[in-house]
């Protein structure tokens, strides 16, 4: 057997270890977060074991259809067990090799980091986030950046592809945070529906919600209209296989107040072709 390798992956102001016996499995993690690999001691570690006894076909109908068993920081399946320890800082993962695999369009890796960032703050530093997860495309734009959202299907991947030489950040998921300067957007190591992610930051410019249209057009939204439309696209801080808790909800009502009191947000109705970057560079 080989010998134990190891990833390690900027996530905001968090270190995460991904280690594993599988050389293969690590060469995909190692080229799938690139532009994320850091050298210093991580934060929190997930150690995988990999067994491939079922087909991707078969794995595919399992998530479906088999019964699963949780418990607090427990979870288990036919083809997948999980358990953490917060305490070691430490996901133990037991899994069919073939979960991961494109044909299965599972995105297992997004489920568990985002509930282990969440867990590191609030389990391991016993504080709130520098910045928080938002469902959410980022593209900077010279020197703007600008967060396009809304719900699953509204336009967030088909905007990262036309993107048309801009930096994306993510099409997925960004992080969103504040400092003394205001608010800024971060790339995250999610897997999304273009391969592109990008390891930087920058100032967030304006929010975007988008809607497939017949016509380009931009409206102003209201605080209170950007509050409501923002809350819903806010991931749960939830630590991983942990119940959701009113803590939580707390928590994102507090930041999409803060962000629709300071930053301009619009409803953008687009037309797939392009043609829209010219109405959103005259904000």
């Amino acid at each position: 057997m080989y010998g134990e390798e190891t990833v390690k992956i900027e996530f905001g102001r968090c270190c995460i270890e991904i280690q594993c016996h599988d050389q293969e499995f690590m060469a995909k993690m190692r080229d799938n977060y690139r532009p994320f690999l850091i050298s210093r001691e991580p934060d929190f570690r997930i150690s995988f074991n990999l067994r491939k006894t079922l087909t991707a076909s078969e794995v595919k109908n399992l998530l479906t259809s088999s019964r699963s068993r949780v418990d607090e920081g427990y979870f288990e399946s036919e083809i997948l067990k999980c358990r953490v320890d917060w305490a070691e800082a430490t996901l133990r993962v037991d899994m069919e090799r073939e979960i991961l695999a494109p044909s299965v369009e599972y995105k297992l890796m997004n489920s568990l980091l985002r509930g282990i960032y969440a867990g590191i703050y609030a389990r391991i530093r016993n504080t709130q986030p520098d910045a928080y997860l938002v469902h959410g495309c980022g593209i900077v734009d010279g020197n703007k950046c600008y967060l396009f959202t809304g719900p699953s299907g509204s336009g967030k991947t088909t905007l990262a592809k036309l993107a048309g030489g801009r930096k994306v950040l993510n099409d997925e998921a960004v992080l969103i945070g504040r400092d003394k300067k205001g608010f800024y957007l971060t790339g995250t190591p999610f897997d999304g529906g273009i391969p592109d992610k990008c390891n930087d930051s920058a100032r967030l410019s304006a929010i975007i919600f988008l809607k497939h249209d017949t016509q380009v057009s931009l409206r102003e939204l209201s605080k209170t209209e950007t509050y409501y439309r923002l809350l819903a696209q806010i991931f749960d801080t939830t630590p991983l296989l942990e119940a959701t808790g009113a803590d939580s909800l707390q928590e994102r009502a507090n930041l999409s107040a803060k962000v629709a009191t300071e930053v301009s947000s619009y409803e953008l109705s687009f037309l797939p072709d392009g043609s829209f970057w010219q109405v959103i560079e005259s904000i």
